[in-house]
C-alpha cells in the first residue's frame, strides 16, 4: 500500500510536554477499537484450537521435554542456566511450563495461549500506533497544517496497522506453532516497552534533563520500559532491536537534535546496550553450544549478504502478495550478484535507502518505517546465520509493523480524501471502508487456510511439497509425520525420497533419513536392510554417530551378532557427549551373553551410578551376580529392581 503521490507528510517532532501533546479526545474509542480489532483476531485464529503438535521443535520444547514438568527450584536453575534447544529464554520455558501444569500434552490449551497472546499484541499495537501519530499531530509540529491528521484519519490509521498485524496470514507461523510461543512473548513485552517509551518522553522537561543529566534514571515509566525490555530479552533475543527503535523515536519526536539532548538520548540508552551486549553473549554462547552458528566456510558472508538484501524485498512481497508461504526456505545453492533474482532486491534496497536518506529531514515518517523494517529485521536476515534456513515467516512478526503502518496511513488519507468530495461522488466515501473490508475479508480466508497447514505434521510438511518438490528436509519430516501416524509404507517412500534429493543435494539431513528408514526397515523385520542404512548414516553423520551406532549395535545383539554390537557400543560410549545408562547397559549385556559377568557387572553398575532410579540395570546385574553364584548380591538387586518397578507403577496411575 503506498501513499497517494500529492500527499505530504513531512511532519516535524520534538520532545513536548502534556500541555504541548493533543488532547486524546478519543481515548474510550481507541480502547473500544483496539478491542475490536483484537476480538477479530482471536475468532479468525479459533480454528486453530483444533490443530495438533507439529514433528519440528514441538517434540524437544514440550512433548519431550521432561525439564518442564514441574515448576519447581530445579526448573528455573535449568530455564534460567541451562542452553537447552540452542536458546536462551526462561520466560518461554516458563511459559510451556505454566500451559503444561494446566493442559498437560493437550493442544487445545497451549494454542489457546498461543491465540490470546497474538490478541493481546494486536490490541497494543493499536495502542501504540494510535499514541505515536497523536504525538506526531501536534499542530505546531507540522510544517503544513493542512497535513494535520484528524481524529478520525488516525483512529482509522490504528485500527488498520493493528488488523494488519493481527489477521495478516504471514503470522500464521507465529501463532500456530507452538514452538514459536517465543514470538508471542518477546512481541508482548517489547510493544509494552515502547509503549511506557513513549510516556516517558512526553513527561520529559527539557530544563531538568539539562540541570541533571541523570533525571531520567528516577522516572517510572523509564523504569518500566527498561525492566519490560529486559523479559522481552528473556523471552527471545531478537528483542535486542529494541534500544537501536527507541533511538529512531527520539530522532522521530526531536526538531533540533542539540548536543545536550543527543548526549541526554545515548546516556538514557546505555542501561539498554549494556543488557544487549550481555544477551548478546548469551545467545551466541547458547547457539554454539548447539551447533547450530553456521561457520562462514559454509556460507561465505558475501553470500549472505547477497541473499539478505533478496530476503529484505521478499518479506515485503508477502506482505502484499502472501501466496508462497511455507515453514521452511533453504538457503540457495547458487547464489549470483548478476542475476536478476538478487540484483534487482540490491538495486531496490539501496535505492530505497539512499531516498530516504536524502529525503530523511522532510519525510521523517517515511525513513523511519523503513529504518525500523531494516533494523527488526537485522538480526535474523542472515549476517550471523543461525541453521540453514533463508528466511522465515516468523522473522517478520515485529518488522511488519512498519509496513503495515505506511499502508494504514495511505488507507487513512483517502479516508481524508473521499470525505471532502463533491456531493455528487458521495458514493465514493464509501470506498475506502468498502476496501478495508475486502482486505480483510481475503486475509482472513488465506490466514484461515493457513492455519489448517499447521493442522498437524502432515499436513505442514505436504504444503511444504507442494511448493518446494525438491526439498529433502520436507520428505524427511514428512517420513517422519507418517511414521508416526503409523504409515509405514508411506514413510518409507518418503525417506527414500529425502535420501536421494539429500544426496544430489549434499545436505546434511541425508544421514538422519538413512536413520529413519532404518528404524522402518526395523519394525518390518528387515533388519539387514536397517543395519545397512545405519551404516551409512554412520558414515554421512558429522554429528550423532553415538546414537546411530547404539541403535546399529541393538540389531547387531538381536541378531546373535555378539562381536559387531560389542564393537558399536564401545564406539557409542566413546563417542557420547554425556553418559548415558542404556549405552553401558546394553553392552553390559553383550558382555553377559559373551559370559564376560565381571566386565558385565562394571558395566551394569555404571549404568546404575548414572540412573539409580532405573530398575532395567539393577535386575540385569542381579542376573550376573546370578550366573556366577553370588546369590546375596543377585537377591539385593533383583528387590531393588521390584522397588523400582512398583514405583513406576503407582507414579503412572497418579499421571493417569
Amino acid at each position: 500500500m503506498s501513499l497517494p503521490l500529492n500527499t505530504d507528510i513531512s511532519i516535524k517532532t520534538r520532545p513536548f510536554m502534556d500541555s504541548q501533546r493533543p488532547k486524546a479526545g478519543n481515548a474510550f474509542a481507541i480502547y473500544i477499537l483496539s478491542a475490536l480489532v483484537a476480538l477479530i483476531t482471536f475468532i479468525i485464529y479459533l480454528p486453530a484450537l483444533k490443530n495438533g503438535f507439529v514433528n519440528w521443535d514441538d517434540q524437544q520444547y514440550v512433548l519431550n521435554n521432561p525439564n518442564i514438568l514441574s515448576i519447581d527450584l530445579n526448573f528455573l536453575k535449568w530455564a534460567f542456566f541451562d542452553f537447552y534447544a540452542a536458546n536462551w529464554h526462561p520466560l518461554t520455558w516458563l511459559s510451556h511450563a505454566f500451559d503444561y501444569k494446566i493442559w498437560k500434552l493437550d493442544p487445545f490449551g497451549h494454542h489457546l495461549t498461543a491465540i490470546i497472546l497474538h490478541s493481546l499484541n494486536t490490541l497494543l499495537v493499536v495502542i501504540l500506533i494510535n499514541r505515536l501519530l497523536q504525538n506526531a499531530n501536534t499542530p505546531a509540529l507540522i510544517e503544513n497544517r493542512k497535513n494535520i491528521l484528524t481524529s478520525r484519519s488516525i483512529l482509522v490509521a490504528s485500527a488498520v496497522t493493528g488488523l494488519l498485524f493481527g489477521i495478516h496470514p504471514l503470522h500464521v507461523e507465529s501463532v500456530a506453532w507452538i514452538s514459536e510461543r517465543k514470538d508471542l512473548l518477546y512481541a508482548f513485552f517489547y510493544l509494552l516497552s515502547i509503549l511506557s517509551y513513549v510516556r516517558y518522553t512526553e513527561k520529559q522537561d527539557t530544563a531538568n534533563m539539562q540541570r541533571n543529566l541523570l533525571s531520567f534514571a528516577t522516572d517510572k515509566f523509564y523504569i518500566s520500559a527498561f525492566v519490560l525490555f529486559i523479559l522481552s530479552l528473556m523471552s527471545k533475543p531478537m528483542a535486542i532491536t529494541l534500544p537501536f527503535v527507541l533511538l529512531i523515536l527520539d530522532w522521530f519526536q526531536t526538531e533540533n537534535m542539540t548536543k545536550n539532548r543527543l548526549r541526554h538520548i545515548l546516556l538514557e540508552k546505555l542501561p539498554f546496550f549494556i543488557i544487549c551486549i550481555i544477551s548478546s553473549v548469551l545467545t551466541l554462547s547458547a547457539q554454539k553450544a548447539g551447533g547450530t552458528v553456521a561457520t562462514l566456510r559454509a556460507i561465505p558472508f558475501e553470500k549472505r549478504t547477497i541473499v539478505a538484501f533478496k530476503s529484505l524485498i521478499a518479506y515485503i512481497q508477502k506482505m502484499l502478495f502472501p501466496k508462497y508461504l511455507i515453514p521452511y526456505y533453504g538457503h540457495p545453492q547458487k547464489v549470483s550478484v548478476l542475476s536478476p533474482e538478487y540484483l534487482i532486491p540490491i538495486l531496490l534496497v539501496t535505492g530505497i535507502s539512499i531516498a530516504c536518506l536524502i529525503t530523511a529531514r522532510k519525510y521523517k515518517m517515511l525513513t523511519s518505517l523503513w529504518v525500523y523494517y531494516i533494523i527488526t529485521l537485522l538480526p535474523v536476515i542472515g549476517l550471523v546465520q543461525v541453521g540453514n534456513q533463508a528466511m522465515a515467516d516468523r522473522y517478520t512478526y515485529m518488522p511488519s509493523i512498519g509496513p503495515f503502518l505506511l499502508a494504514g496511513i495511505g488507507i487513512a488519507f483517502l479516508v481524508e480524501r473521499s470525505t471532502s468530495l463533491n456531493k455528487r461522488y458521495i458514493f465514493l466515501s464509501f470506498a475506502p471502508f468498502v476496501l478495508i473490508i475486502f482486505l480483510t475479508g481475503v486475509l482472513s480466508s488465506i490466514t484461515t487456510k493457513q492455519i489448517h497447514v499447521w493442522k498437524n505434521g502432515i499436513t505442514l510438511w505436504s504444503h511444504e511439497i507442494n511448493f518446494e518438490p525438491i526439498s529433502p528436509r520436507a520428505f524427511h519430516f514428512l517420513a517422519n509425520a507418517n511414521a508416526e501416524a503409523g504409515m509405514m509404507d508411506e514413510s518409507l517412500k518418503n525417506y527414500t525420497e529425502a535420501i536421494r534429493l539429500s544426496l544430489a543435494l549434499y545436505d546434511e539431513i541425508v544421514s538422519q533419513s538413512y536413520s529413519g528408514r532404518a528404524v522402518i526397515y526395523e519394525r518390518k523385520g528387515l533388519d539387514k536392510n536397517a543395519i545397512d542404512d545405519y551404516t551409512q548414516a554412520i558414515r554421512l553423520s558429522n554429528k550423532g554417530n553415538d546414537r546411530y551406532l547404539y541403535f546399529r549395535g541393538n540389531l547387531y545383539m538381536k541378531n546373535n551378532q555378539y562381536e559387531n554390537a560389542l564393537q558399536d557400543f564401545t564406539e557409542a560410549i566413546r563417542f557420547m557427549a554425556v553418559p548415558v545408562p542404556a549405552y553401558y547397559n546394553n553392552r553390559g549385556a553383550v558382555f553377559a551373553n559373551l559370559k564376560r559377568f565381571d566386565e558385565a557387572i562394571k558395566d551394569f553398575t555404571s549404568a546404575i551410578l548414572i540412573s539409580p532410579s532405573s530398575p532395567l540395570p539393577y535386575r540385569n546385574r542381579g542376573n550376573a551376580y546370578k550366573d556366577i553364584g553370588l546369590i546375596e548380591e543377585a537377591n539385593k538387586d533383583f528387590a531393588m529392581a521390584n522397588s523400582l518397578e512398583n514405583a513406576e507403577i503407582i507414579q503412572n496411575n497418579k499421571e493417569q
